[in-house]
């Protein structure tokens, strides 16, 4: 039981961390684009690290169910 616990634990640590680091990413890009120096190399990265936490939420908190998702259930 414990180590389920401390999977469960640390998968929903990545998925914020995750999430953190790609606000923190496009909240930079904005800034860089408002400046009028848009990176295109900055955006691959930050677009990887939000798929992944995009991924990461429907698999672990709706187990890839839609209903689940949108609370059509």
């Amino acid at each position: 039981m414990k180590p389920l616990y401390f999977l469960t634990k640390n998968i929903a640590s990545i998925t914020f961390l995750l999430a953190f680091i790609g606000y923190i990413g496009l909240a930079i890009h904005a800034i860089l684009v408002s400046t009028g120096r848009p990176p295109r190399y900055l955006m691959v990265p930050v677009d990887l690290v939000v798929v992944v936490h995009i991924l990461m939420v429907w698999w672990f908190r709706y187990d890839w169910q839609v209903a689940q998702a949108t609370r059509l259930s």
